[in-house]
């Protein structure tokens, strides 16, 4: 497994809330990716679970128009995701580049890119997962100048029975009105994302653009965008009119955008769909939250690309099933032949050498010949705080449990304390003011009552209370 100190770091990239992103070299090959620093201090769950569901998605994914991860691990307090760098930069560095020039992308660019970007998202649509910021910063270009959709820090996966979502976030340049108007949303918000792309690539400029987030609301919300008066073909022009549709319904799905005759031909000629396969049903599995450091260790070796893992793709790269079929049969290596243990393939420490991980039982791998063989010996539990480990009996593990609730009460009352304490210490001051006035003989106001607000603070942050970027991510609604 490579750690940090097999690369190079050579400058910073990107910067966001809790990550930073670098380029970098490997030493030994000289070969340069981009690497994705998070601290994983201090996270809320919900953003745990984002950076979870980002990880899982590199694993799977094998969509070549998707960004590729490398390696992943742990340094210090940091995950360290290091991925493929795109050498020609991102669409929006080559849109500030037009302008500094003042010159455009050529319609066949235009179409190259939009129609790559469509295979894209509908490899995330067909997985049920929805990108929620798409947008000309997160689509880079490769060397072989072809697109790469990165930045998946809040995706959301779907489940099967549920196709819509509330959480308000993204990037409010590219966020649908639906998001503005606080309703549910789907997969028609990345349409609305990828509308906004193609219009920059075509004018150069922003769909939707204002001063403050009260008026750009207002734009998005109303559909009021300039007229684009360029000589671009009416194909082009027309798709953009469909996508930016304020009424999600009549928005074309990514699936009906593909199937345009002219954009279904260009696929049939320039693309290859063989690595668009559907994700193993393991994908969407949930996962227990990491709480320290080594259940993050833990997260990274179950999703380590560089392992032959039976959680990979039905029919992808490294995937168990692979070798169910053809030449290369799965008894024929002994991984699972004769209750695993009788090869010596695993010995003593399943979970440890990452084979099955912490679903052995449920797969029926080893069904209930595993205590018998002495792996584990009583019984394999699981922790309060979702990491999977192995006690010698039920006193260890009861022990373990009655540490972690213990730990966690404490914390909960220092925190309390400490709130308390800041409480006390502002009546005192207000009270030693209000003495020294009374002794002065200083008239005494009562205090003014504050009006009522009958307005949701909520709406109030998201109509621009707060001071925020409007090109930037932001979680409005958490």
């Amino acid at each position: 497994m490579a750690t940090f100190f097999d690369f190079r770091i050579n400058n910073i990239i990107g910067k966001g809330g809790f990550a930073t992103v670098y380029n970098i070299t490997k030493k030994k090959t000289n070969v340069t990716y981009a690497m994705k620093k998070i601290k994983i201090n201090n996270l809320t769950s919900y953003e745990k679970n984002n950076i979870i569901n980002e990880i899982k998605f590199l694993y799977y994914s094998t969509s070549n128009y998707t960004i590729q991860l490398k390696y992943a691990f742990i340094y210090f307090n940091e995950l360290c995701l290091v991925t493929e760098y795109a050498e020609n930069g991102d669409i929006f560095k080559l849109i500030k580049e037009k302008q500094r020039l003042h010159s455009k992308f050529s319609e066949e660019t235009i179409w190259k890119y939009f129609i790559q970007l469509c295979i894209a998202i509908q490899y995330l649509h067909n997985n049920n997962i929805i990108h929620r910021d798409i947008k000309s910063a997160n689509i880079f270009i490769d060397k072989n100048d072809n697109i790469k959709l990165g930045d998946f820090g809040i995706i959301k996966i779907f489940e099967p029975y549920n196709k819509n979502t509330y959480t308000h976030i993204g990037t409010p340049l590219y966020m649908s009105p639906e998001i503005y108007s606080n309703k549910r949303y789907n997969y028609k918000v990345d349409i609305w994302a990828l509308g906004c792309v193609l219009y920059e690539l075509i004018t150069l400029k922003y769909a939707f653009n204002a001063n403050n987030l009260q008026l750009l609301k207002y734009k998005i919300m109303n559909g009021r965008m300039d007229i684009i008066n360029s000589t671009y073909s009416a194909k082009l022009k027309n798709i953009v009119h469909k996508l930016l549709n304020v009424i999600p319904d009549n928005r074309p799905s990514i699936n009906e955008i593909v199937n345009i005759d002219h954009i279904k031909k260009y696929i049939a000629q320039n693309i290859s769909l063989e690595n668009q396969q559907d994700f193993n049903m393991l994908f969407y599995n949930k996962n227990s939250l990491p709480y320290n450091k080594n259940d993050w260790y833990n997260i990274i070796n179950k999703y380590d690309i560089n392992s032959n893992s039976i959680y990979k793709n039905n029919i992808g790269k490294y995937d168990i099933g692979k070798y169910d079929i053809g030449k290369y049969d799965i008894g024929k290596y002994d991984i699972v032949k004769n209750n695993i243990v009788k090869n010596n393939i695993v010995k003593n420490d399943i979970v440890k050498n990452n084979i099955v991980k912490n679903n052995i039982v449920k797969n029926n791998i080893v069904k209930n010949d595993i205590v018998k063989n002495d792996i584990v010996k009583n019984s394999i539990y699981k922790n309060v705080i979702g990491k999977t480990n192995i006690y010698k009996n039920d006193i260890d593990y009861k022990n373990d449990c009655y540490d972690q609730i213990i730990d966690n009460e404490i914390s909960n009352i220092n925190n309390d304390i400490s709130l308390a304490n800041e409480y006390i210490t502002d009546l005192i001051k207000e009270n030693e003011k209000l003495y020294m006035l009374k002794k002065l003989n200083y008239p005494i106001k009562p205090p003014n009552t504050p009006k009522p607000n009958n307005t949701n603070p909520l709406t109030n942050r998201f109509n621009n209370k707060l001071q925020i970027k409007i090109g930037s991510r932001h979680e409005f609604f958490p």
